[in-house]
């Protein structure tokens, strides 16, 4: 930090210090150790989700078919156990067949997340369709998981793929009950 951006800190703490001082003044004794303990428990789940989001590591995919095997049992899980969604054992079998979907450009264009146990919480594809379009396929975060900035990194790591292969637009399918899905697709454009 240069030495004007240290005054600038400066300005900031004890212009934020004399606002919490005066609103202080009008609490009692007993609500202001209420507000730094609720304050300090607020700051310890911070650290521990930060801690967490930086433990999360983003892989690609390869040939192992166990791997690919975790990966549809989590999206299985998904799909029929939190939404109830009709599947067959043939919508997910992509995965297991990823040299013909996502092998493309001599890479593997699957990615999937690990928690720092090593089990998988997340995947995403990106189907090529032609030279100037993708398609995201089989995106999915473990409900655990969503929220922690998983679904982000996976999504991250789709479109710096999807640049580098010049894709101009990209498409995706989902159905109506994945709310939740819907609003992080138009928060992504």
């Amino acid at each position: 930090i240069t030495p004007k951006g240290e005054r600038e800190i400066a300005n900031i703490d004890e212009f934020s210090n004399s606002k919490i001082k005066g609103a202080f003044e009008f609490l009692t004794d007993e609500d202001q150790e209420n507000i730094i303990h609720a304050i300090e428990k607020y700051g310890n789940a911070l650290e521990k989700s930060r801690q967490l989001r930086d433990q999360v590591k983003i892989h690609r995919l390869s040939t192992p078919r166990p791997i690919r095997k975790q990966i549809i049992n989590m999206i299985e899980t998904i799909q029929k156990g939190e939404f109830s969604l009709p599947i067959t054992d043939e919508i997910n079998a992509c995965i297991l067949r990823a040299e013909e979907e996502f092998y493309y450009n001599n890479s593997y264009n699957f990615w999937y997340a690990t928690d720092p146990n090593g089990t998988i919480i997340g995947s995403i594809g990106l189907k090529k369709i032609d030279d100037q379009k993708g398609e995201i396929k089989k995106f999915f975060i473990q409900q655990s998981y969503r929220g922690k900035n998983v679904a982000p990194k996976l999504m991250n790591s789709l479109i710096h793929s999807a640049v580098k292969h010049g894709f101009e637009t990209l498409y995706l399918g989902t159905v109506d009950i994945l709310h939740a899905a819907h609003r992080f697709y138009e928060k992504y454009g």
